[in-house]
């Protein structure tokens, strides 16, 4: 009787050893979770933050270019309409 009942105990221990594990387990894949989704939404959040600040880099330096290009252009235009040799003159009369 005694052996019986020391089987029946170790049947209890196990049952109980394998409720902790089964716990801890469960206690573990939900924190896990909740940082895999933190971490996701704190990558996300820095993502925008760079590509903001890149587009925003990038339209500066676009209209930095433009503005170049544009006074660049506006002097040469400039420039020839000054000039008494004019180009137009060049193609309506000497055709």
């Amino acid at each position: 009787m005694g052996n019986m009942k020391k089987k029946r105990i170790e049947q209890n221990e196990i049952k109980r050893y394998f409720l902790i594990i089964a716990a801890f387990l469960s206690f573990m894949i939900l924190s896990l979770l909740f940082f895999l989704s933190w971490l996701q939404q704190d990558v996300e959040v820095s993502s925008r933050k760079t590509v903001a600040t890149n587009v925003e880099r990038q339209s500066y330096h676009l209209k930095s270019v433009l503005d170049i290009q544009f006074n660049y252009l506006t002097g040469m235009a400039s420039y020839m309409g000054e000039r008494e040799d004019n180009l137009s003159y060049y193609c309506i009369y000497e055709k």
